[in-house]
């Protein structure tokens, strides 16, 4: 039974990490990758579904999206219902890993661990996006508390079997949570057999079969990337490299001869005991050098989405620090993390803009379009983010990137054969694409910039053909235009 105290305490901290992580949910544009998982969610039914994600340019397995379909089938595509899910399961992590710490030791522990996780920057910024970041943070807790009661023999097999297997098909960054657990196995006191904790294991690699093949195959179309990183970063042999993703499968069969050779030599390796916090921190090690590795591989380790599954596990570890000092220091410090912690709340909320300002890009267009001017937009995932946002009919059209500045005006001479030269027509260009200004130099070199408008990671350029002042197409600008609020608004003046 929970203490009243504790009871209120963590009913306090739910409503309070729960409201900071619903606050202006839906206040800033989807970006890329949520635009990805709209895409991929938004198919007709669940295989439709399955089948989007089992591919590249994904590289997440399918259980968010899956969640996700069901999802905006019921509550709609709004940039609020995208985003709810995650901060639903981001509120719960709050009580998830507050019986972790409980588990791991007392109350204390898991009230301390409870107010770190509900007032983390990190875990609020990933609770208001539509990835799976903020189930893959809840799962793992879970699978990580049910791996705590199963090694002290209080059971929870199947719990943490299941949690394990849900965390899997979340993401793929949960072998480095199995990995911490598989070490920490032999470093802690445990009251399961090796034998039944292999067999455990065993049932959930089998029922993990499916999502190794769909690993294989968003990888497998990834390979020539991957094959260039083997190559450049890590240095290896061109054979070696020339195997891609295969080279995955050999840290695999590296600890398979490890378990073959314990078992052959009979090896009773779970007599190895050290001290619980040493063990904590021997387990936190190996994931940082794994990760570091997967640096070499993707370039990525140091983007917090990638890295913010370690949070939890640092915050039971500060937990069990401040539960074994004085009362007076622990409530210092206390006082201390309340105070940082609300002043980068405030600082988060207060630095709007933080995403791509489509929003308001999409609004400036359509207010200074009469309707019959096309609209070009910069590839193919943008295009979907522009049309999310487009309330009227307008003609639009996707510019897709190439490697070559060479393929990247073959594709402009195809637009504008498409549409047929208009007199006028709208240029939208995001910023991440370093294109070296090959769009606005072409459009140039045809038409006379008319007007240009910068937002947030990207800007709007309106074209007006050579001798167009008797053509009836593109709205009518004048000098009142300089007055719109915003920034970087430039109007030029046109002989019409």
């Amino acid at each position: 039974m929970m203490k009243r105290s504790a009871l209120i305490l963590l009913s306090i901290l739910l409503v309070l990490g729960g409201a900071i992580r619903f606050y202006q949910i839906g206040s800033e544009s989807i970006w890329m990758d949520e635009a990805y998982a709209l895409r991929e969610a938004g198919n007709r039914d669940l295989t439709s579904v399955l089948e989007a994600v089992s591919g590249p340019p994904e590289g997440t397995p399918p259980l968010y999206f899956l969640f996700l379909h069901s999802w905006i089938s019921i509550f709609g595509t709004s940039d609020v219902a995208l985003r709810v899910p995650s901060a639903i399961f981001s509120t719960l992590a709050i009580i998830a890993i507050f019986f972790l710490g409980k588990e791991v030791k007392d109350e204390r522990t898991g009230l301390v661990s409870a107010a770190l996780l509900s007032l983390s920057m990190t875990h609020l910024v990933y609770a208001q996006e539509a990835r799976p970041y903020g189930l893959f943070t809840f799962l793992l807790i879970l699978s990580l508390y049910f791996y705590a009661r199963l090694i002290k023999g209080k059971g929870g097999a199947v719990g943490y079997l299941l949690t394990t297997l849900l965390m899997l098909y979340t993401h793929y960054l949960s072998f480095f949570i199995l990995l911490f657990q598989l070490i920490l196995y032999f470093f802690l006191e445990r009251k399961i057999p090796f034998s039944r904790w292999i067999s455990i294991q065993a049932i959930t690699a089998f029922l993990f079969l499916p999502g190794i093949f769909i690993l294989f195959r968003q990888f497998h179309g990834l390979n020539e990337t991957i094959q260039v990183s083997l190559g450049q970063k890590l240095g290896l042999p061109s054979f070696v490299a020339s195997l891609g993703v295969f080279n995955f499968i050999f840290p695999a069969l590296i600890g398979a001869v490890v378990l073959f050779y314990i078992w052959k030599k009979k090896v009773d390796i779970t007599k190895i005991k050290v001290p619980e916090r040493l063990a904590y921190w021997i387990c936190l090690l190996a994931m940082v050098i794994a990760l570091l590795l997967h640096r070499d591989f993707t370039g990525s380790t140091f983007i917090t989405r990638y890295t913010h599954f370690f949070f939890p596990v640092i915050y039971i570890l500060a937990a069990l620090a401040v539960s074994e000092m004085r009362p007076s220091r622990s409530r210092f410090l206390g006082i201390c993390f309340i105070i940082i912690a609300i002043m980068s709340i405030f600082a988060f909320h207060s630095s709007f803009p933080r995403k791509i300002q489509w929003k308001e890009a999409v609004e400036f267009l359509e207010d200074r379009n009469n309707g019959d001017e096309p609209v070009v937009v910069i590839n193919a995932i943008q295009h979907e983010i522009y049309l999310h946002y487009r309330s009227s009919a307008v003609e639009s059209h996707t510019v897709m990137l190439h490697t070559t500045p060479e393929e990247n005006e073959e594709e402009l001479e195809a637009l504008i054969g498409q549409i047929g030269d208009p007199p006028s027509l709208w240029l939208i260009w995001p910023e991440e694409y370093k294109t070296d200004g090959l769009y606005q130099e072409y459009f140039g070199s045809r038409y006379i910039l008319d007007l240009s408008k910068k937002y947030k990671g990207i800007e709007i350029y309106h074209f007006v053909r050579f001798n167009n002042s008797d053509s009836n197409w593109g709205p009518s600008f004048t000098e009142a235009d300089h007055s719109i609020p915003g920034t970087d608004l430039r109007l030029n003046s046109i002989d019409r």
